[in-house]
């Protein structure tokens, strides 16, 4: 080849190039903004149950749901046992931002969830109505304002296995429980207890067993779970079945932070909020079983399963209401009359409307 041609290649080499160049830089930058997008977002959860608690087995179907249903675009990683974050510290540790996820229980948080507290603390006759609590926040513009003033939204709900009590001696009717010692926690709980001539003792759940055992109290409000979990069985070995708690559909109830929340894809938002009915659907199924296996549990270990009559549930449910309706008149007396009304008449509303369906 002669000089002349290999000018003439080397500049047609050199046009070819600089042609191709700008392509492999644009398709280069395109991969490059693409591959974020592709890569799993993941996300640390904090829980303080333990993990084999029902509603932490419920917790863990939701997560593998949310990685099925996103195709892998959400993982999500597991802290249970506080080893991320205490009880207290999950809400807000969530709200900052410093986890993405976890399972906070607002009864810990009731100076920021006053009206959501309120709500909870309805005396629900049959633990399948906390189905209804979603669209009550969706209807109650106050109650969904609280969990945006925290920054967290919730994804889904939880529910605790029926409450009764657990006994060292049996009963046969709630006269036979006065001056009794209930083990007890929070505000209106103890006032609940003492309307029926029962003793309020304040006490965390852990010293259950050693204050039962030494006659500190004489029992302990707790779902059968708790009976069995804490080994309870072994110095109480009697379980009152009975009317006595409102559902607590708050529960280890999964919540993210609203920031994160709000930059995620649409796909992703919509996929994360129509998972709850399935959620909501799966704990009921989940609850039922695990009190099912724990009641059959306690009575291989020789504890007794009594159940007050209609009559006496008739009136833990009066007391309950009662004490509601007093935390009502507080709420009204700090200025949320307004928000107290909308509660109750959106209870009403749906309790009546989900009642025709299950005639």
């Amino acid at each position: 080849m002669s000089t002349g041609q290999c000018k003439a290649a080397s500049l047609i080499v050199s046009s070819f190039l600089l042609a191709i160049l700008p392509l492999a830089f644009c398709a280069g930058a395109a991969v490059a903004a693409s591959a974020p997008q592709d890569k799993p977002i993941e996300m640390r959860m904090a829980h303080f149950q333990p993990e084999q608690r029902v509603l932490m087995v419920a917790i863990k179907w939701w997560a593998d749901q949310v990685k099925e249903r996103t195709n892998g675009r959400i993982l999500i990683k597991h802290f249970f046992s506080e080893k991320l974050a205490t009880a207290t510290e999950i809400l807000p540790l969530v709200s900052r931002g410093g986890i993405e996820l976890g399972t906070p229980t607002i009864t810990y948080h009731i100076s920021e969830f006053p009206l959501n507290n309120f709500l909870g603390d309805y005396p629900w006759p049959k633990m399948d109505e906390f189905v209804l609590w979603p669209r009550l926040i969706e209807e109650v513009p106050a109650l969904a304002a609280e969990w945006k003033r925290n920054n967290v939204v919730p994804l889904s709900y939880g529910v605790v296995p029926p409450y009764g009590m657990i006994l060292r001696k049996p009963v046969r009717n709630l006269d036979e429980l006065k001056n009794f010692k209930v083990r007890v926690w929070g505000t209106n709980v103890p006032k609940k207890v003492s309307k029926l001539g029962m003793v309020p003792v304040s006490m965390s759940s852990a010293e259950t067993y050693e204050g039962i055992d030494k006659g500190t109290v004489d029992s302990s409000l707790a779902p059968m779970d708790q009976h069995r979990a804490l080994g309870l069985w072994q110095v109480a070995k009697y379980h009152l079945k009975c009317d006595v708690l409102p559902v607590g559909g708050f529960a280890a109830a999964p919540v993210m932070n609203l920031d994160l929340f709000n930059r995620l894809d649409p796909e992703l938002r919509k996929i994360l909020l129509d998972l709850q009915v399935d959620h909501l659907q799966k704990v009921k199924q989940l609850v039922g079983e695990a009190d099912a296996a724990d009641e059959k549990f306690l009575k291989d270990k020789g504890v007794n399963i009594l159940s007050l009559s209609e009559a006496d549930n008739k009136r833990f449910q009066q007391v309950a209401m009662e004490v509601w309706e007093q935390q009502a008149a507080d709420l009204s007396g700090r200025g949320l009359g307004a928000e107290v009304n909308a509660i109750k008449a959106g209870i009403e509303k749906l309790r009546a409307e989900y009642l025709k369906t299950r005639r």
